[in-house]
């Protein structure tokens, strides 16, 4: 991108000092639609990256209330620490839901 831009400074300064700049405003004009597209690349390869980080989030979470509820009925917690385990993996949760709608 930085690159595309230096390239896009020089010529903008060489239309400047031309006579007949059009060569150079149409060279300037394909830089700006390829940086456009650089751009959308970018953001939706982030917006993907999100989706995914999202799902990985609700999997975990599901995965921790499964092992609270089988480490319940093997009897190596009791019905306090359960409760305290679920609060806290509630806590998260919301946590999380509500980073995602920011």
């Amino acid at each position: 991108m930085r690159a595309l831009g230096a390239g896009m400074d020089a010529l903008e300064q060489h239309a400047e000092s031309e006579e007949n700049p059009d060569l150079a405003n149409t060279i300037i004009y394909e830089y700006r639609k390829i940086m456009d597209r650089m751009k959308q690349s970018v953001t939706q390869n982030s917006e993907c990256h999100d989706e995914i980080k999202e799902e990985l989030r609700a999997l975990l979470i599901e995965t921790e209330r499964l092992e609270i509820q089988k480490m319940y009925e093997a009897g190596e917690i009791d019905r306090a620490e359960e409760k305290e385990l679920r609060r806290f993996v509630n806590y998260i949760e919301s946590i999380s839901l509500y980073e995602v709608v920011e």
